[in-house]
């Protein structure tokens, strides 16, 4: 059986799903019955949060925990934590509005404002009056979000986004279907099944020229980065290599070799563009992968989870092995996908900048690398041994991101921890400069 990627997890094909679908959280799959996150039914109502009337509210205090978020005058529950090695966190609400807060030096939260950052999350609003967000994406200077009239937006500075507090629509050939974005760049797959890419391509990972070695170093407009003829199903991207999921099951990927990111054992300095075609190298198909600045990390049908890419020996983080002691992290790379020393039971990972977490079935959380600003819910100069975080209950989701973590528990709640040099852990205000016990907003 191959080892198949579901690169992206977006599942647009199953209309009957009455879910808000989202990078990251959703597989591909055939029927609504299969269209729903790990532990959900498929079903919408059934899915819902128990005990969630619409209520008219003024502000969030007015607002129940299952719906904890007053967003355009009702309350709505956090569904989504938007995924991104950044300093700012992006949510979809029920009401299919995206609300952001952290860092906004490039006007990446959305707010028609550049500069400063935001402690109080608030809703995106460079958006078309009345658009509804099916998937979002984050970089360090911009965001994109894919919206229910198939359309690709972007704000922001740098590629992508207009640097002038609205919102640009991407100029791509068809309607798109899947936006994926990495650290200076983004992808979308369109409704042929082609993948169209845009902005910095410094290491290669939106496309060579013609597959010979040559780099496109920036474009501000969409070029083709996988012809239709592929049959591309699924995409992710990240920050030194991307790749696309094929119907057949082979696995295209783009990029730096440099910590073996593209996982076919070559490893070296930053030689360029490279491309490698993935296929039948392990036994288990993949369901689900995330990708980070540095690696990349699968879970398979079995719930078994394997990675590759920078581990970082660099900075001794233990980035992709869960350390007994500070000793025994910080190896060098893994070239090829191995497999990961995780609990049986565990539901899902989040690779960060320099730290991983592990979301298991019970709902707690562990985290392991680097936290010198306390993202393993420890404040040590790092790395830290696999630990359990404390301050957490019945977590449905969770997001590594560049040095703050974040976690949406059941009854509605998103709690993060870490840095907070730039507003990262919201509404907890300016005095809190780190903190590795996780704080609740709403």
């Amino acid at each position: 059986m191959r080892f198949r990627y579901a690169v992206a997890l977006l599942c647009l094909p199953c209309v009957a799903c009455g879910l808000v679908l989202s990078v990251d959280q959703y597989r591909d799959c055939a029927n609504a019955s299969e269209c729903a996150p790990d532990g959900a039914t498929g079903d919408a109502q059934a899915d819902a949060p128990p005990d969630a009337p619409l209520v008219a509210c003024k502000k969030s205090a007015d607002c129940a925990l299952a719906t904890p978020v007053c967003s355009q005058g009702l309350c709505a529950s956090v569904q989504t934590l938007v995924r991104g090695t950044v300093s700012y966190q992006c949510v979809i609400l029920s009401d299919q509005t995206l609300w952001c807060w952290g860092a906004n030096d490039h006007g990446q939260l959305g707010r028609g404002a550049i500069g400063g950052k935001e402690f109080v999350p608030a809703p995106v609003t460079v958006l078309p009056k009345g658009a509804t967000v099916v998937q979002a994406g984050v970089a360090n200077g911009f965001a994109c979000a894919l919206t229910d009239d198939k359309k690709v937006r972007c704000w922001g500075d740098g590629f992508g986004g207009s640097g002038t507090g609205t919102a640009t629509q991407v100029g791509l050939p068809a309607d798109a279907v899947e936006v994926g974005v990495g650290s200076a760049g983004a992808c979308a797959r369109l409704v042929d099944k082609s993948v169209y890419c845009w902005g910095e391509n410094g290491y290669g990972s939106l496309g060579c020229a013609a597959d010979a070695g040559a780099v496109v170093s920036t474009t501000s407009s969409p070029h083709l980065w996988i012809d239709a003829k592929a049959d591309v199903i699924q995409l992710a991207v990240g920050g030194y290599a991307a790749c696309a999921l094929e119907s057949t099951g082979d696995v295209l990927c783009f990029g730096n070799t440099a910590w073996g990111n593209l996982g076919d054992g070559r490893s070296g300095p930053d030689n360029g563009c490279q491309t490698s075609t993935l296929s039948g190298f392990a036994s288990n198909r993949v369901e689900r992968l995330e990708t980070a600045d540095f690696a990349t990390c699968a879970k398979d049908i079995n719930a078994q989870f394997y990675c590759w890419g920078a581990n970082h020996s660099a900075q001794n983080a233990g980035l992709l092995w869960p350390p007994a002691t500070a000793a025994d992290a910080g190896g060098p790379s893994f070239t090829v996908p191995w497999h990961m020393p995780l609990a049986a039971g565990t539901r899902s990972i989040s690779v960060g900048w320099l730290h991983t977490c592990a979301l298991e079935n019970n709902g707690n959380v562990s985290c392991w690398g680097q936290s010198g600003k306390g993202e393993t819910g420890v404040n040590d100069i790092g790395p830290v041994a696999k630990r359990s975080v404390s301050g957490l209950s019945d977590v449905s989701e969770i997001t590594a991101h560049r040095q703050f973590t974040c976690a949406r528990q059941g009854n509605g709640q998103v709690l993060c921890w870490g840095d907070n040099e730039f507003a990262e852990l919201g509404s907890v205000g300016p005095t809190t400069t780190t903190a590795p016990t996780p704080v609740s907003w709403p």
